[in-house]
């Protein structure tokens, strides 16, 4: 999220499904179709989708580039529609009381939104009336991305190196071994997979917190991922930010495609329910939606 490379969102097709990365690797039968683009964001971040009730949520930074982290007070969480129909712009903003400052990943957990906000877990209930709280994460630096198995919320912290187990009702925190500048997050059948913005690659990390996160072996094709996602058939779905690209990653961990050409992609969202794909354009402060469709040859 550091710097501006203006490009025009466009679509890049995949190629006659020939893998970038091993020969014998599987072709992607996915690409992406543009569906809709929200404008009138604040520096967004993240997408998190309530698919049961059909909203999304969006974490609006709202500052300049170099307070991305500055605890100012100044952030929101936008609220709408799954097909992107603008509910309430700042659902959540930030008060006096309950300052809001550079919100980032989200994750949601037995109706309760969780946030990223600098050195601090927020979380939020979804009903109307819900107040806001802090969830203490002592030593928390920089908390980027969230996610959850259905019981802990895990949050990657990018300066730290390590990401948090934390039990919401308890409040216990256990940290988990991380690779360095670990940014986005997510779980797929049990298993938990992270990216690393500055060795560009995607690591599956060990839930015991004792062994080493394994690295993919795909760093050479990116340049900083964010963010993170992994569809029902495995393929994993990346962002790379300074990049400028949506990429598609096999269930194989060999096979590599590109899917779109997106200016500044940040923490992706996924509606697996409506296959929507919800892409943050930081820098241009909109949200592109595409839905995720598979060549009929796949099917």
């Amino acid at each position: 999220m550091l710097k501006h490379t203006a490009l025009c969102l466009s679509i890049a097709m995949l190629a006659s499904g020939i893998a970038l990365a091993a020969e014998d690797a599987r072709p992607i039968p996915w690409r992406l179709e543009p569906v809709k683009t929200i404008k009138g964001c604040k520096v967004p971040e993240c997408v998190v989708v309530d698919a049961e009730n059909a909203l999304a949520y969006i974490s609006n930074v709202e500052a300049l580039p170099d307070e991305y982290w500055s605890d100012d007070g100044r952030g929101f969480i936008s609220l709408m529609t799954v097909d992107g129909k603008m509910l309430k712009r700042r659902w959540l903003n930030s008060a006096p009381g309950a300052p809001i400052h550079g919100p980032k990943g989200m994750c949601i957990l037995n109706d309760v939104l969780y946030i990223a906000d600098n050195s601090r877990l927020l979380a939020r209930p979804l009903q109307p009336g819900g107040q806001l709280e802090v969830l203490s994460v002592p030593g928390a630096q920089r908390i980027n991305d969230l996610a959850t198995e259905g019981t802990h919320v895990f949050a990657s912290d990018t300066t730290r190196e390590v990401i948090y187990k934390v039990n919401p009702v308890s409040g216990e925190v256990v940290i988990l071994k991380s690779p360095p500048s670990v940014n986005g997050i997510t779980f797929h059948l049990g298993a938990f997979f992270a990216v690393s913005w500055d060795l560009h690659d995607i690591f599956e990390i060990d839930l015991s917190g004792e062994a080493d996160p394994v690295p993919f072996g795909l760093g050479a094709h990116f340049t900083h991922l964010d963010g993170i996602e992994v569809l029902d058939d495995g393929t994993f779905i990346v962002s790379d930010f300074d990049g400028n690209s949506i990429w598609a990653v096999g269930a194989d961990r060999k096979a590599i495609a590109p899917l779109a050409n997106v200016e500044t992609p940040a923490d992706i969202g996924l509606d697996r329910k409506r296959m929507l794909l919800y892409v943050p354009l930081f820098m241009k402060d909109e949200v592109a939606i595409f839905r995720l469709k598979k060549e009929p040859s796949a099917e």
